[in-house]
C-alpha cells in the first residue's frame, strides 16, 4: 500500500511539472508569434518608406553565410545558439584576394618586360615597379573596406529605416524564444514518456494484485 501511495505522489507530483512546463511553453509561444508579427509589421513599414526595391530578397548578398546557426547536441539533449563573427574571415578572404590579385599583374607586368626590345628595358622596369608600388597600395586599401560587418543590414546601405532596425530586433528576439520552445518540447516529451510509464507500471502492479 506505501509503494502505491508512493508511485501516485511520484505520478501527481510529475504530472504538476509537466502542467508548469507546459504553461511556460505556451506563454514563450504567444510571445514569439507577437514578436514574429511585429516584426513582420515593422518590415513592411520599413519596405514601405525605403522603398520595395531596396529592401528585398534582390538586395541580398549572393557570398552570406548564415552568422546564427542552431546547435543540437543528442548526447547532452541540448538546443542552442550559435552566433559567429565574421570579421577577420572577411578581412583574410581580402587579404588573399588582393595577394593573388597582385602576384597576377607581376606576372603581366613581367611577360611584357621580357617581350619589349631592349631600348625599351629601362622603361618596362620602371612601369613595372610602378605598377608593383600601386598594386601594394591597392592591397592596403581595400583589405580594410572589405572587412564586412556580421550586421546584415549593412547588405541595404549604411543607412537603413528605424522600422528594418527595429524588425532585426524582432526577429533576433524571436529566434532565442523559438529555440527555448524547441527545447523545452524535448522536456515535454521526455517527462511525458516517463510519466506513461509510471502509468503502465501502476496499472500492471494492480492487474496483479
Amino acid at each position: 500500500m506505501d509503494l502505491h501511495k508512493s508511485t501516485n505522489q511520484k505520478i501527481d507530483d510529475g504530472l504538476l511539472e509537466l502542467l508548469d512546463e507546459f504553461s511556460e511553453y505556451q506563454r514563450i509561444r504567444e510571445s514569439s508569434n507577437a514578436l514574429l508579427r511585429q516584426a513582420f509589421f515593422d518590415l513592411s513599414v520599413a519596405r514601405r518608406s525605403a522603398g520595395y526595391q531596396w529592401i528585398s530578397a534582390d538586395m541580398y548578398s549572393g557570398r552570406a553565410q548564415a552568422i546564427t546557426t542552431v546547435d543540437v547536441d543528442p548526447v547532452a539533449d541540448n538546443i542552442s545558439i550559435v552566433r559567429k563573427h565574421r570579421q577577420e574571415q572577411c578581412a583574410d578572404e581580402a587579404q588573399q584576394e588582393g595577394s593573388s590579385e597582385g602576384l597576377r599583374r607581376r606576372r603581366q607586368a613581367s611577360g611584357a618586360t621580357a617581350s619589349a626590345d631592349s631600348s625599351d628595358g629601362e622603361k618596362d622596369e620602371h612601369n613595372s615597379s610602378d605598377m608593383d608600388e600601386q598594386t601594394a597600395t591597392e592591397k592596403r586599401n581595400s583589405a580594410p573596406s572589405r572587412v564586412r560587418s556580421d550586421d546584415p543590414l549593412l547588405w541595404f546601405g549604411m543607412l537603413v529605416p528605424p522600422a528594418l532596425k527595429k524588425a532585426q530586433g524582432g526577429f533576433v528576439n524571436a529566434l532565442d524564444q523559438i529555440v527555448q520552445l524547441a527545447q523545452l518540447k524535448r522536456q515535454l516529451e521526455a517527462k511525458q514518456k516517463a510519466l506513461q510509464l509510471m502509468l503502465d507500471q501502476t496499472h500492471s502492479t494492480s492487474d496483479t494484485d
